[in-house]
């Protein structure tokens, strides 16, 4: 079986992003990826491109999350909330989730990220670090 499909390749892009389930293995994502690419009468990629794509999206759409997460929160804090600190928190919040969102985004459209400990460095469980900058 040959796998030559350049790293660049939006096809690959396209099907990872369409059939990578965050449940599923990245093995599982790289099976469903080379069959619909076998039926489209292209190359496999290679399990190492897909687990990278994955692994970038994944990231992507959990950046993605975090933002709605930080909106429901800042609506929350402005409707409900009966102190006034929690509205500005909140809004803060949701900057720095939008700062993440963007930095991950650029990884994405880069292609790569850095290890698992460069970008989640000085970030707490809920998404409130300092050390993302845009």
């Amino acid at each position: 079986m040959r796998f030559a499909v350049h790293a660049n390749d939006h096809l690959t892009h396209e099907l990872v992003k369409a059939l990578d389930d965050d449940a599923d293995s990245y093995a599982a994502t790289w099976r469903a990826v080379g069959h619909a690419a076998e039926r489209a009468g292209l190359r496999r990629p290679s399990y190492e491109l897909v687990r990278r794509l994955a692994r970038l999206e994944r990231r992507r759409r959990a950046a993605g999350d975090a933002v709605r997460r930080a909106q429901v929160d800042v609506a929350a804090a402005f409707l409900f909330s009966s102190s006034v600190v929690d509205t500005p928190i909140a809004l803060e919040r949701l900057q720095e989730a939008k700062r993440h969102e963007n930095l991950v985004t650029q990884w994405h459209e880069a292609g790569s990220a850095p290890a698992p400990d460069e970008g989640s460095a000085g970030r707490s469980e809920g998404g409130t670090g300092s050390s993302v900058r845009p």
